[in-house]
């Protein structure tokens, strides 16, 4: 799982940032990932942020009451990239 942010003006107040998901994509299929594209509507320094959810089902169903949840593993990863936009 892929979970866009938004994108924030490293010029203005820090003060002022919240993260705010803008979009979430899931994939079955690697590496096969699509990346929305970003627009900017002033010129400025910018940060991405984006966070990588990697969740593994382990194959060990057999003996598993309803109740159970399934056994798994989840790692996160963030990744963020500054850019300038010049118009």
């Amino acid at each position: 799982m892929l979970i866009y942010y938004e994108p924030y003006n490293l010029d203005k107040d820090k003060n002022q940032f919240t993260e705010i998901i803008t979009d979430t994509t899931f994939t079955y299929k690697l590496p096969e990932v699509p990346i929305r594209n970003v627009q900017f509507k002033e010129p400025g320094k910018y940060q991405l942020n984006w966070l990588i959810k990697d969740m593994v089902i382990f194959d060990t169903i057999k003996g598993r009451k309803d109740s159970e949840p399934l056994p798994m593993k989840i790692e996160e990863t963030r990744v963020s990239k500054r850019i300038v936009v010049v118009k």
